[in-house]
């Protein structure tokens, strides 16, 4: 975790872990980097490489945005930018 302007910031590893625990994957997924095609956003997506798997913004900052399978990866990433979350707290058992 890096110090930034006295907020705390996630590395791209610790970014990573915080989606796999809170979608509770225990093995594949697919991560992307987002900050690679869009330097104005510091985010990883991950999500579940099955049918119907759900998938997960995190930025730096700590925050996530959750979605299920019937949400395009587009749009996902659109509401994320708009500056909607989920609450952490939504996950069971974190």
């Amino acid at each position: 975790m890096i110090m930034e302007n006295n907020k705390k910031t996630l590395t791209k590893e610790e970014q990573i872990e915080l989606g796999e625990k809170l979608l509770k994957l225990n093995g594949e997924a697919t991560i992307i980097d987002l900050s690679k095609k869009d330097s104005n956003i510091d985010v990883v997506y991950i999500c579940e490489p099955v049918k119907g798997g759900s998938s997960i913004i995190v930025g730096s900052d700590g925050t996530v945005l959750y979605a299920n399978f019937l949400v395009d990866h587009d749009v996902h990433l659109a509401e994320f930018k708009k500056g909607r979350r989920t609450n952490i707290k939504d996950f069971e058992n974190i």
